[in-house]
């Protein structure tokens, strides 16, 4: 008769099939040996002393304190901000009718063209002729148009268009067309301009020279 194996030294079966598992080699599932633990343990340990030991960046430690730099030209566009018209393009449906608001618009959006050319062009050392000219011809077309004379009373830079066209036309007057010319503006009216530029872009998308019609 064949001896049958003895199950009385294991406390139950999950201890019987741990102890073969043990004996042929084997590991269960979130068990690790002692010698996989010993091998992994340096590097975690070089891992988290390495990380502790970064230092704290210096930007972090030692920020720049803001200094204020004072500017007049800075100054006078805020007082021309105050004037009230900003919210008036911000808001036109409040200040405009249905039936005058195409028309605002349509000079707006040219408006703020030439202005944008025109800031940029008197940052420059020189302008050339033919592009003086252009910019004469566009206000004196918008000037001619019958959207201009359309424009409401409350409009606030009819005279503001008016006065530029003047300015650039007895500009335009003393060059030669193939001479080139500075494009001055003075400090005050070149705050007034940067505010009128920005409170128009509260109503009216900045569009190329080239795209608009300056005409009827």
């Amino acid at each position: 008769m064949q001896a049958q194996r003895s199950t009385r030294k294991y406390c139950s079966d999950n201890c019987k099939q741990l102890s073969f598992y043990k004996r042929n080699g084997l590991l269960l599932a979130g068990i690790e040996s002692a010698e996989e633990t010993d091998l992994l343990a340096p590097l975690q340990e070089q891992e988290e002393a390495a990380i502790v030991a970064q230092p704290v960046k210096e930007s972090l430690k030692d920020k720049e304190e803001y200094e204020h730099i004072y500017s007049s030209l800075i100054n006078e566009i805020d007082d021309c901000l105050n004037s009230g018209h900003l919210v008036m393009f911000q808001h036109p449906q409040q200040y405009w009718s249905s039936y005058t608001l195409p028309t605002v618009k349509w000079v707006s959006i040219r408006l703020r063209c030439l202005l944008e050319n025109l800031i940029r062009l008197s940052n420059l050392p020189a302008v050339n002729y033919a592009t003086l000219d252009a910019l004469k011809e566009a206000f004196n077309n918008i000037l001619a148009s019958a959207e201009f004379r359309k424009l409401p009373a409350s409009y606030p830079y009819s005279n503001t268009i008016k006065e530029l066209a003047q300015k650039i036309t007895i500009t335009a007057k003393a060059v030669t067309p193939h001479q080139n010319t500075r494009l001055r503006l003075t400090r005050a009216r070149k705050a007034s301009l940067i505010a009128c530029r920005f409170t128009l872009a509260g109503m009216v998308p900045l569009a190329k020279f080239s795209d608009l019609n300056f005409k009827e």
